[in-house]
Order: C-alpha cells, then structure tokens, then sequence
C-alpha cells in the first residue's frame, strides 16, 4: 500500500530487523544494500518480501508473488497509470500459485464505491458474536444498543437486545473472550470478517459516544466517524435539494457586514475573457457569507483585468464591532488558458497570502493538499480536492 511504501521508505523495517533476533538471522544485516535487499524488497531463505506502491504499474506487475496483502484498498486511487485498478493489478501477480493467498483490509468509504464493501458483500461475512453476561444470549455488538443521556457521553451503556440488561466496558473482556466468528453466507469459499471499534478493548463505549456528539455536527465529520468507528460505508441521502425550502433560508445582509464574520477570504476564476471574483466572509463552525461579486471583463493576458483584481482583493471592509477587515487570503484558479499569467500575477504576492489553485477531481483527495513549486515560476501550486469539497457543501445544503 501507499502507507506501507511510505514506511518502509523511511527505512523503518531496518532497526525491527536489528532489534529482532529471528528476523535478523532470517534476512542478515539490514546495513547491507544489494539488490536482494533494499528498502522496498529483502530476500530471505525460501522467498523474499516486497513492498508496492498503489500508484506504482511497474512495481505491481513486477513479479510473481504467493501472497499478497492489500493495505487500505478503498484508500487506492482509480488507476495505477494508465494500467487500471491496482487491487486486480496485485491480484494478478499469484495467478501461476495453486495455494496462492490475496488477504485485504480496509475501512470502507462511500456505499457503492467502496472496495472493501464489495468484497465482503461476494464473502462468507463473518461477523463476531458475543454472549450476554447475564442470559448469555450470543450477538453482535451494534451502535443502535448504545444509550447515554443527553450530553453526558460518559454514562454510556450497552443494552443486550435480548434480556435488555445494562453493560459496561467492564463486562466487554470476558464477552470478547467468549467470543465466536459467524458466517452469514457459509457455503461460499471467500472468507470475509467485518468488526467495529464497539469491541476494541482500547477504545470504550462513553469514548465513542463523545466522538460521536463531536463528529456529527457536520456530515463530513460524521462520514469519517461512521467509516472509522462503526467500520461501515457512508450512504448519501438522496441526490435532490429542495429548492423551495432552500430558498427560504436565503437572507439579505445588504453591503452591511454581517457581525459573525471574523474573517474574509476570495476566490477567483479565470476564463478566456474575463476574472471572476467572489469576497466571502467566514464565522464560527465555518459559516460563510457571500459578501461580494465581481467580474472584471477583460483579456487575462493584458495587466489591465490583474490591476482591476487588486483593488477588489486591497478593499478593507467596516465591521460593525468597529474593527476592520481586509481579504486574508485569496485564491486564483490556475488551470485554462492563462495559467502563465496566474503564476505571474500571484509570484509578486504571495507575501499577500494570494495563492494558486488547481482542482484535483479525484475521489478522496483533501479540500487542500500540500502545496508544490512544481510550475515554471516555482509559485506556490495548491491542489484543490473539488469532488471533495462539492460533496461536503452539497451535504451542508441539506442540512
């Protein structure tokens, strides 16, 4: 996986293999560099370990293997290049293997879309039954049992659902150690296993519950919490916004500053013609509010429209506390015809905190990645997740 390249690519596995004396007998000194041991494959008697990267086609299709582990596989991106999925690029590698081996784990992401979730939807879906201490009636641990009062996570409890006896994390040892694998579907010969953090001996039920009221004032926060925690794929609610309830939210704050706004940033696109700018003011728990916009007509190629831009991005705006208020970052989309342009338009502003964008479609990527100089001008570039982003103000239009 990405995560486990990256790991080892710190040279991490050398001081386990120094520090462990069977592994440091199996596979020598690890100081040693040659071409059966380096940082992404170390052979050993009778076979050899080999780490790849899911962005990798080269890597993936390198060599036969037995066994292959997949990390974090809904975290893989699309495509491996051009080569296609890089779960059934691996695969692949065990074909000419009769006792060939594929085990994959993951936390599952989007319904529909998760890896994981298909793969264990085609298995045997094991599940782990535990039996009540006090009728020691067998069940699965779901988050629907838990019960806590209203802002108090630390009463948290769990409800058998046969006799409804409370349960503590104290009674969770010996329920774990009880315990028993169960296949929904046995007569298939893909062996599948699915649990959540209800059964982690670190981790205890007031502690979810108070993950939990944080996570869900946000469907972004809750998505992750419901992958993480409950080891289940987010469900999108469905695809319509009702336009009649959303226009009855819309409000007019005129060219008053809203008194909520505590900070102000810009957006600005760039198409053959003209700039596009937006002002937008933003609150606490992210609140925003659209306070200006501006399309300067005019050739981006000519100083004229960037001159324009800078005296729309230099306003300073009166809040009604008193306090003054100018753009604190702005942002300028540099992916289209003018990119060249952008570059030299933010260069001599950076100081400014005026940045560079470009958006980043792919599923999963962060809102903002890490920035790059990676550009002709050597300007700060930032990636912007845009399917990301969409989906998380799409889901806050709902709310």
């Amino acid at each position: 996986s990405l995560d486990m390249a990256e790991a080892w690519s710190k040279d991490r596995l050398s001081p386990m293999i120094r520090d462990t004396d069977v592994l440091h007998d199996l596979f020598g000194d690890p100081r040693t560099r040659d071409s059966g041991n380096t940082l992404l494959h170390k052979k050993f008697p009778g076979g050899h370990v080999t780490m790849a990267g899911a962005n990798s086609p080269s890597s993936l299709a390198s060599r036969p293997v037995r066994i292959v582990l997949l990390d974090e596989e809904d975290r893989y991106p699309a495509s491996a290049g051009t080569e296609g999925d890089p779960g059934s690029l691996a695969e692949k590698r065990t074909t000419t293997f009769w006792n060939r081996l594929l085990v994959v784990a993951s936390t599952p992401t989007v319904k529909g879309f998760s890896k994981i979730d298909s793969r264990y939807e085609r298995s045997d879906r094991r599940k782990y039954f535990v039996p009540c201490p006090h009728c020691d009636t067998y069940q699965t641990l779901k988050w629907a049992n838990i019960r806590w009062q209203e802002r108090k996570a630390e009463t948290a409890h769990y409800v058998c659902e046969s006799c409804g006896s409370i349960l503590t994390d104290a009674d969770k040892p010996a329920m774990l150690a009880k315990g028993q694998w169960r296949a929904e579907e046995p007569h298939t010969t893909i062996i599948g296993f699915h649990i959540s953090e209800l059964y982690s001996p670190w981790v205890t039920w007031p502690e979810m519950v108070a993950k939990f009221m944080d996570a869900k004032r946000f469907p972004e926060t809750l998505k992750v919490w419901i992958n993480t925690s409950l080891g289940e794929t987010w469900e999108e609610e469905g695809e319509g916004v009702d336009h009649e309830s959303l226009l009855a939210r819309k409000e007019n704050w005129g060219k008053q500053l809203p008194e909520g706004v505590v900070a102000i940033t810009a957006g600005v696109d760039v198409q053959d013609d003209r700039l596009e700018a937006e002002v937008i003011g933003w609150g606490v728990d992210e609140e925003s509010w659209s306070l200006q916009y501006h399309v300067i007509h005019g050739d981006p190629g000519q100083k004229q429209v960037w001159e324009d831009l800078d005296k729309v991005l230099e306003q300073r705006f009166r809040h009604p506390t008193g306090v003054t208020l100018h753009v604190g970052c702005a942002c300028v989309d540099s992916a289209g015809h003018h990119t060249q342009a952008v570059y030299g338009y933010v260069k001599k502003r950076q100081m400014k905190r005026i940045f560079a964008i470009k958006g980043a479609s792919q599923t999963g990527k962060p809102i903002v990645g890490k920035w790059s100089r990676n550009n002709a001008l050597k300007v700060k570039l930032f990636p912007i997740g845009t399917d990301t982003a969409k989906e998380a103000m799409y889901s806050r239009l709902k709310l």
